[in-house]
């Protein structure tokens, strides 16, 4: 049991969405008991709920249920359709964890480390990735925060990105590496896509992206430039108008 719930914990704590498949009800013979609980996320499933075709099932029916964000039970009959021949059935209830908004930041620079200092307290969940240990591991970076020491693209194109509950500003410290993530990230479609940059910046980029084929709704859902100006140029105080903004799309379910 320890185990179990320590594997839990570690889940929860990381911040990486997870469903726990439970065996709720169980009617005549089944391969495992009342409680028996398996843990799915993208790429991994911890524990079993009996194997076969009914655990197949409802691994593929928690991944379904990961990126919609919603619990659901469900019934199954253990009979030689789900590679089950003991007969009775069971009842499972998947619930997902961790399916909020995450705020993902490529990039670890100073308006990225000051904008994860002003969203302390705030509840929202923060991931932050740099291939630049320096950077990611620099000491105003808050120990809360989740971090990605990879190239900003590779993360992005992984599994592990979500990109259905991801609000996502794009920060890095080079306008190569900041078209390069909007070209991996635009096919996705993020809850939310912003580039920290000035008018002619985006001007440069927009047009960039038209040529290489995105079309204009994918482009002009792209917001920029991030925050607002009039509170000033200093990063905390970039990074202060990019919270508020932020924080009214989170709080408003955009």
């Amino acid at each position: 049991m320890s185990d179990w719930i320590n594997e839990l914990a570690t889940l929860h704590a990381s911040g990486e969405a997870f469903a726990l498949v439970s065996v709720i009800r169980v009617r005549g013979s089944a391969p495992r008991e009342r409680g028996a609980r398996m843990m799915v996320t993208t790429d991994r499933v911890v524990g079993t709920i009996g194997g076969g075709g009914l655990e197949h099932q409802a691994i593929e029916q928690a991944r379904t249920q990961l990126h919609s964000g919603e619990d659901l039970e469900l019934s199954a009959e253990l009979t030689p359709a789900h590679d089950q021949i003991c007969g009775g059935a069971v009842d499972l209830l998947i619930e997902i964890f961790n399916s909020g908004p995450r705020l993902i930041l490529f990039g670890a620079g100073h308006v990225a480390r000051a904008l994860t200092q002003v969203l302390q307290g705030t509840g929202v969940r923060i991931e932050c990735v740099d291939a630049r240990e320096d950077q990611l591991q620099h000491p105003e970076m808050p120990a809360s925060v989740i971090r990605h020491l990879e190239h900003g693209p590779d993360f992005a194109g992984s599994a592990r990105f979500q990109p259905a509950r991801s609000i996502v500003c794009v920060m890095t410290h080079s306008h190569e590496l900041d078209l390069d993530l909007l070209r991996t990230l635009l096919p996705q479609a993020p809850a939310w896509l912003g580039l920290m940059g000035s008018k002619t910046k985006w001007h440069n980029f927009r047009r960039s992206l038209l040529a290489e084929g995105f079309s204009e709704p994918q482009v002009d859902g792209i917001h920029c430039p991030l925050g607002s100006r009039k509170l000033g140029k200093l990063p905390r105080e970039i990074a202060i108008s990019i919270a508020t903004d932020l924080l009214e799309r989170i709080h408003a379910g955009e």
